[in-house]
């Protein structure tokens, strides 16, 4: 009777564990979450993503990787945790601006971005360069509209911040609704 026992034990023991070990395996076969279309509940939903954390991922769309994520706010640790759970699919495509003197058939490369490039806040209010001016700029050329990197919109001619927003650049409507940006209201 005894034998029975110890050889009881340990097979439920066995038994919960892998018990246990499938329903996570399950959980980690689950549908990944699309970061550009999820709602608010499905991103709250998330390992350590409160509601409001989800707004402003939505806020900041689109995303094309999970180091855009940190623009919305988000920890390293925090995109660390959730990246295996979802996907980017419909993030935007890489947008490159041309400038009145690019020749044609030349292509500009975005400058890299990294933390040490991004200014604080008090650097920024301190010193102000042409992109970053509340004054109004001229386009370079007639008919562009101002795109505001930021909150992917764009301005029109007569518009109130036409020109005059401190993270946007010039280009076409057509160009800037290509890239995913939407007319400002």
């Amino acid at each position: 009777m005894k034998i029975q026992n110890r050889l009881t034990l340990p097979t439920a023991i066995i038994t919960v564990f892998v018990v246990a070990t499938l329903s996570f395996a399950q959980d980690s076969t689950a549908p990944k979450i699309n970061i550009n279309t999820a709602t608010q509940s499905d991103l709250a939903g998330l390992p350590g993503m409160s509601k409001k954390k989800a707004d402003k991922v939505i806020a900041g769309r689109p995303y094309s990787s999970a180091a855009d994520l940190s623009k919305s706010g988000l920890s390293a640790k925090q995109i660390q945790k959730i990246t295996p759970l979802i996907t980017f699919e419909g993030g935007p495509a890489p947008v490159v601006a041309s400038s009145p003197a690019a020749t044609p058939g030349s292509v500009e490369t975005p400058a890299a971005t990294t933390p040490s490039a991004h200014k604080s806040r008090s650097s920024s209010v301190a010193g102000s360069s042409a992109s970053e001016s509340t004054t109004a700029q001229t386009p370079p050329q007639p008919g562009m509209v101002w795109v505001s990197r930021r909150s992917k919109v764009y301005h029109v001619q007569g518009d109130r911040w036409y020109g005059k927003t401190k993270h946007g650049e010039w280009m076409t409507e057509a160009d800037a609704i290509k890239a995913g940006y939407r007319k400002a209201k």
